[in-house]
C-alpha cells in the first residue's frame, strides 16, 4: 500500500489582502516526490 502525505515546509503565509498560502512537500511512503503551493484567491 502507498501512503501519500502533504508536509508543510513553512508557516501559513497571510497577505495584506486577506489571502493565505503555504508550501508543502509531497511524500509517498515518507519519501519526498514533489512540492505543492496552495493558496486562496482574494475573491473567496
Amino acid at each position: 500500500m502507498m501512503t501519500t502525505t502533504l508536509r508543510p515546509t513553512e508557516p501559513l503565509q497571510r497577505a495584506a489582502d486577506g489571502t493565505r498560502s503555504r508550501h508543502y512537500q509531497v511524500c509517498v511512503n515518507s519519501r519526498p516526490v514533489g512540492v505543492l503551493h496552495l493558496g486562496t484567491s482574494p475573491s473567496l
